[in-house]
C-alpha cells in the first residue's frame, strides 16, 4: 500500500512579545530551512495537536535545453498542514530531501492564502536508489517551528503518477472505466451501519473483465478472509457482468460484516496462459439508450435468523477513488520483441551504371516510410527531383540512397535554385535532414524500428546495404517570384565517386495564407516550465527563454495560429507574497516576438488543484474557499501582466477533462469565478458550461461527425477538437487528414493535440522509447537551436496547406460568382466530392493509408490548384 502515514515532532514554542522588523523574519526563516537537520524522531497521527499530512508524492522526468540536453528530475510532494491559515500565514514549509544520510536537495513553500501547498526537490536524472527522506518543518512568519513531518520513501516507489496502478479513465465511451495493471490488491472501503454475523450466503457482482482477449482469474476477500478464487471474464465488452457467487460453508463461517469501515479486496496474480488486468466499467458516456444505466460493485449478503438480505453497493471510483487503495506492483518490461516492417520485397536489378558507382539513388513520397532494410522497386529510382508549391509554402522532397558498397561519411548539398529573371531561392531556403529510425512502442513487449526523427545533419555514414534516407524541406517566401526555379543536390560519399541530381521547383501564382477562423496549436505545451525554477542561474533561464522562442517560430513555421502553454506542475507564493509567473510573462514576451497576434492560452489548473488525481496540483488538495478566489486573482494578474508586456489578447484554460461529477462542480465554479473578471474568455476540453464557456475544445468523443452533405456547424460557441492520435500515428498521413481536410470538413474553429514533446512530458531519455514504463509522445524532439522534427510534423503542416490551398478557390468562388457561375458551381461540385471522401471512419488510417493514400492527397491537392488557376483567369 502506498505510504501515507503522518509523523510530527512536538512544537517548539515561540517567543511572545519580541516584535521583528519583515526582512529579519524573512532571514530567520531562510537561517531556519538551510540549518535545520533531518529531524529523528516522530510521532504517530493523533498524538498532539497540528500535523502535516503528504495527499501526494511522485517523480517527474525533465528535459531540458541549455547548451545541449539536460535531463533531470524533480521529486513532488503535495502536503496539507491541520494550523489555521491565520497560524501559518507569512510562513513557510521548510522542507529537505535526503538520501545516505546526506540533504541532497530543498524547498520551500510560503502561506499566503491556505495552510497547504507543494514541495519541489530538483534531482540529478539518475536518481540512485534506496531510501529518500523527506523533512518538513512547519514556520510562522516569525520564524518559530509550529509543526513537523519526517517519513521514508523508497526509490522503488516513486512514480511518475500517483497511484497510477490503478487508473480511471474517465472519457471513454459507453462508459468510463477502472483499469489495475500488475500483481497484488485492489481494496474498495465500505461501511456498514450494523455488523453482519451468521452469513449462509454473498455474492458480488461487477461490470468486469480482464481488459485483455484472454479470461483470467481473480481471488477476492473479504475484511481479509480469503473468499476464494473466481473466473475473471476475457475481452472488454462493456456489457459483461462478472456475478461470483460463495455458498461453501467453510468459507462463510469465517465471515462477518463489521460495522463501520469493511474492505472488499480484488487480489491479481500472475497467472501464465491467462487473461491479466482487472477492468471495472463506470460511469456513462454515451447517450446511445441501448447501453445501460452504471452498474456499481454489488455485495450482497443473506444472513441471521430469520434470513435478511442486505445490499451494499460499492461506487467504482467515486469521486476521487479516496475509497480505494491498492497495493500493485507493475513488473518492469524486460524483454521487447523488435518488430521490422517492410521487410521482403524484391531484389532491384543492378546494371552496370549502378555498380560502377556503388550506389542507387531513389524517391517515394514523403508519407512512405524508408527504413534501412529497404530496397527500392524499379520505377523508384530517381534521375531528377521535381517540387510543385505555392508562396509562402513548406514543401517536403525526400531521397534516398541504397548502397552495394560502403560509402563511408555521405554529405548532401544543395546548390541555389535560380529562376525567372536571374532570381534564386538560396540554400538557406532548403533545410537539408537525415531521417534516423528510432525504437517506437507497438504494443506490451514490442516495439518497431521506425523512421522517427530529421536529425539536421546534412551527412551520414553509409554502411553497405543500409539505405539512408535524405529530406529536404524548401521554403518559398511569399515574395517568392512565381516560375520555375532549377539547380542541383550535390551526393559527396567519402568511398564512392559524387553525382547530381537535378532539381526543379515550380512556384505557383498562388499565396497561401493562414486560414481565418481556424486555431491551430499544441495543447498545454511545456515551453517556459524551468522559467520558475528556483535551481537555474540567470544565463540559464535565458537559454530557456530562447529555447522556448525557438519552438514557437517552429510553431509558427508548421502553421500553428496560437499558443497554448501550461502553467508549471505547482503553485509556489514568493516571499513578498507575489505568485511566480515567470513562464507566463516568458510565454507573452516569446508570442510577441515571434509574431502571435492571435489570442494565447494559459493552461493553469496545476496553480488552483484542479489536475487529474495523478498528477502535481491535482484536486486531492482542492479547497473551494481558497482555490476559486486564487484562480480569479491569477486572471485578472495574467491580464495585466500581458497589457503591460504588450502581448497578444490572452485567453483561459482552468481545467483539463472534467468527465466525473466531482471535477464538472468544480468546473462550472471555476467558470464563474473567473467570469467576474472583465474580458475573461474560457476554452476548455469540455462541452459544460453553457454561455460561462466560450470555446469547447473537445474530443470527438463528445461531438458527433457532420451527416453527409451537412457543410455548416452550427455553434452557439467555437467548437475545437483536440486529437492526441496524431502526434502517435505510425501513418504520417493521418496526421495530415486529420489537420487538413477532416478540420475543414467538420467546419471546426480549432484543431490541437497534447504533447508535443519538450521539458516536463519526457518519459525518460526523449530518444530513447524503451527505457521507461510508458512510451514517449512525440511529434518533435527537443534540440540546441530548435525542435527536430518527425515526418508526422511535417505531414501535419502539409494537411495545414491543403485547406490554405482549399480557402484559396473558396475565396475565388465567392468572388467570381456572381460573373461566372455556371465555373464556380463545378468548382463548388469539385469541393463537395472532396468532402463526401471524408465521410468514413478514420479510424481507419490511424497506422496505414487505407483509401486515403499519397496518391489521393496528391490528387486532390492538383485538382484544387487546376481550380485555383482556372477561376484566376477568368
Amino acid at each position: 500500500m502506498e505510504n501515507r502515514r503522518l509523523f510530527a515532532t512536538t512544537p517548539t514554542p515561540g517567543k511572545a512579545g519580541i516584535i521583528m522588523p519583515p526582512l529579519i523574519i524573512i532571514m530567520i526563516i531562510a537561517i531556519a530551512i538551510a540549518a535545520a537537520p533531518p529531524s529523528k524522531a516522530s510521532i504517530q497521527p493523533g498524538k498532539q495537536k497540528g500535523g502535516v499530512t503528504i495527499t501526494t508524492y511522485l517523480l517527474r522526468d525533465r528535459a531540458v535545453i541549455l547548451d545541449s540536453l539536460v535531463m533531470k528530475k524533480l521529486m513532488y510532494f503535495s502536503f496539507k498542514t491541520s494550523h489555521p491559515l491565520s497560524a501559518v500565514k507569512g510562513g513557510a514549509a521548510a522542507g529537505t530531501l535526503s538520501h545516505g544520510g546526506e540533504v541532497i536537495a530543498r524547498d520551500t513553500a510560503y502561506f499566503f492564502d491556505e495552510a497547504a501547498g507543494n514541495l519541489g526537490f530538483s534531482l540529478p536524472f539518475d536518481t540512485p536508489g534506496g531510501i529518500y527522506h523527506l523533512d518538513i518543518k512547519i514556520l510562522d512568519k516569525k520564524g518559530v517551528l509550529l509543526d513537523s513531518f519526517s517519513n521514508d520513501y523508497n526509490r522503488k516507489g516513486l512514480k511518475p503518477y500517483f497511484k497510477r496502478t490503478i487508473n480511471f479513465w474517465d472519457f471513454t465511451t459507453p462508459y468510463a472505466h477502472l483499469d489495475c495493471s500488475g500483481y497484488g490488491d485492489v481494496t474498495y472501503h465500505f461501511k456498514s451501519k450494523k455488523g453482519l454475523t451468521g452469513i449462509h450466503s454473498l455474492g458480488i457482482s461487477a461490470r468486469a473483465t480482464t481488459g485483455s482477449s484472454l479470461p483470467g482469474f481473480i481471488e477476492l476477500r473479504l475484511n481479509g478472509a480469503s473468499l476464494g478464487e473466481f473466473k475473471l471474464p476475457g475481452g472488454d465488452d462493456p456489457d459483461t457482468i462478472a456475478d461470483w457467487q460463495v455458498k461453501a460453508v467453510g468459507i462463510l463461517s469465517g465471515l462477518a460484516i463489521q460495522k463501520g469501515e469493511n474492505r472488499l479486496s480484488f487480489t491479481l496474480k500472475p497467472n501464465k496462459g491467462h487473461g491479466e488486468g482487472l477492468r471495472i466499467y463506470s460511469t456513462k458516456n454515451s447517450a446511445d439508450p441501448k447501453f445501460g444505466a452504471a452498474v456499481p460493485i454489488t455485495l450482497s449478503v443473506s444472513s441471521g435468523a430469520p434470513l435478511k438480505q442486505t445490499v451494499f453497493t460499492i461506487p467504482v471510483w467515486g469521486v476521487e477513488g479516496e475509497h480505494i487503495s491498492s497495493n500493485l506492483t507493475t513488473p518492469a518490461q524486460e524483454e521487447f520483441v523488435q518488430e521490422m516492417p517492410g521487410k521482403g520485397g524484391q531484389p532491384l536489378p543492378l546494371n552496370s551504371q549502378d555498380i560502377k558507382k556503388g550506389y542507387v539513388v531513389f524517391s517515394r513520397d514523403f508519407q512512405r516510410y524508408t527504413y534501412p532494410w529497404t530496397v527500392p522497386a524499379e520505377k523508384e529510382r530517381a534521375d531528377s527531383l521535381n517540387v510543385v508549391m505555392a508562396q509562402g509554402d513548406f514543401e517536403p522532397l525526400t531521397f534516398s540512397i541504397y548502397p552495394i558498397r560502403y560509402l563511408g561519411d555521405t554529405r548532401v548539398t544543395v546548390s541555389s535554385l535560380t529562376g525567372p529573371g536571374g532570381k534564386v531561392i538560396p540554400p538557406g531556403d532548403i533545410q537539408v535532414y537525415v531521417v534516423k529510425t528510432m525504437k517506437k512502442r507497438s504494443g506490451t513487449g514490442k516495439y518497431k524500428l521506425t523512421p522517427r526523427l530529421l536529425g539536421r545533419v546534412n551527412n551520414a555514414d553509409i554502411p553497405i546495404s543500409y539505405t539512408t534516407r535524405f529530406w529536404l524541406t524548401i521554403h518559398a517566401g511569399s515574395a517568392t517570384v512565381p516560375g520555375k526555379y532549377s539547380g542541383l543536390i550535390q551526393i559527396g560519399p567519402e568511398k564512392e565517386g559524387a553525382s547530381t541530381i537535378p532539381l526543379t521547383v515550380e512556384v505557383l501564382p498562388i499565396k497561401l495564407e493562414p486560414v481565418p477562423g481556424i486555431a491551430y496549436s499544441m495543447l498545454m505545451s511545456y515551453e517556459f516550465f524551468e522559467m520558475d525554477s528556483k535551481n537555474w542561474t540567470a544565463e540559464e533561464r535565458e537559454k530557456i527563454y530562447q529555447d522556448g522562442v525557438n519552438v514557437f517560430r517552429d510553431y509558427k513555421n508548421h502553421g500553428m495560429s496560437t499558443v497554448d502553454v501550461s502553467s508549471p506542475h505547482y503553485f509556489q507564493w514568493n516571499k513578498d507574497g507575489t505568485p511566480r509567473m515567470e513562464h507566463f510573462k516568458a510565454m507573452v514576451k516569446a508570442a510577441k516576438e515571434v509574431g502571435f497576434d492571435k489570442p494565447i492560452y494559459w493552461y493553469f489548473a496545476h496553480y488552483i488543484q484542479a489536475t487529474k488525481g495523478v498528477h502535481p496540483g491535482n484536486v486531492r488538495n482542492y479547497d473551494p474557499k481558497v482555490h476559486l478566489k486564487r484562480a480569479k486573482y491569477l486572471v485578472g494578474l495574467a491580464l495585466k501582466l500581458d497589457k503591460e508586456l504588450g502581448g497578444p489578447p490572452v485567453r483561459f484554460m482552468p481545467i483539463d477533462e472534467p468527465r466525473i461529477a466531482s471535477r464538472q462542480k468544480i468546473t462550472i465554479d471555476l467558470f464563474k469565478e473567473i467570469k467576474e473578471v472583465p474580458g475573461t474568455i474560457i476554452m476548455c476540453t469540455t462541452d459544460i458550461g453553457g454561455k460561462l464557456l466560450d470555446i469547447e475544445n473537445n474530443s470527438r468523443r463528445y461531438r458527433k461527425p457532420l451527416p453527409p452533405g451537412v457543410k455548416v456547424r452550427h455553434s452557439e460557441r467555437e467548437v475545437w477538437e483536440y486529437n492526441n492520435t496524431a502526434i502517435q500515428s505510425f501513418n504520417p498521413a493521418y496526421s495530415r487528414y486529420i489537420y487538413g481536410y477532416y478540420t475543414w470538413r467538420q467546419d471546426l474553429d480549432g484543431m490541437n493535440s497534447w504533447g508535443p514533446g519538450t521539458t516536463e512530458n519526457s518519459r525518460g531519455n526523449p530518444f530513447e522509447d524503451l527505457d521507461s514504463k510508458y512510451s514517449d509522445y512525440f511529434i518533435f524532439f527537443p534540440h540546441v537551436g530548435g525542435p527536430l522534427p518527425t515526418p508526422n510534423w511535417e505531414a501535419l503542416r502539409e494537411g495545414i496547406d491543403d485547406i490554405r490551398y482549399v480557402y484559396q478557390l473558396e475565396k475565388l468562388c465567392k468572388e467570381k460568382s456572381a460573373a461566372h457561375p455556371e465555373e464556380v458551381a463545378a468548382a463548388e461540385k469539385f469541393l463537395d466530392g472532396v468532402r463526401a471522401l471524408c465521410d468514413f471512419d478514420d479510424k481507419t488510417i490511424i497506422n496505414s493509408f487505407g483509401d486515403w493514400t499519397p496518391e489521393r492527397f496528391d490528387s486532390i491537392r492538383g485538382g484544387v490548384i487546376s481550380w485555383i488557376l482556372k477561376l484566376k483567369k477568368l
